[in-house]
């Protein structure tokens, strides 16, 4: 993910579901980022790691 151009993240609609780095030309799926994280921390809890399933920028 492109950390450049995130001042538009602030005027994005939570209805926009994808968006496109202005910087990277990244396409981004709000959907489909929510649904790796929800992944990544049953993965984790599964793991018995619930510091891990806590902590979205430990995946």
């Amino acid at each position: 993910m492109s950390y450049r151009g995130t001042d538009r993240l602030a005027e994005l609609r939570l209805s926009a579901r994808q968006w496109t780095c202005p910087s990277c030309r990244t396409r981004h799926d709000r959907d489909l980022n929510a649904a790796e994280n929800i992944l990544a921390a049953g993965r984790a809890v599964a793991r018995g790691d619930s510091s891990e399933a806590a902590s979205p920028g430990s995946w």
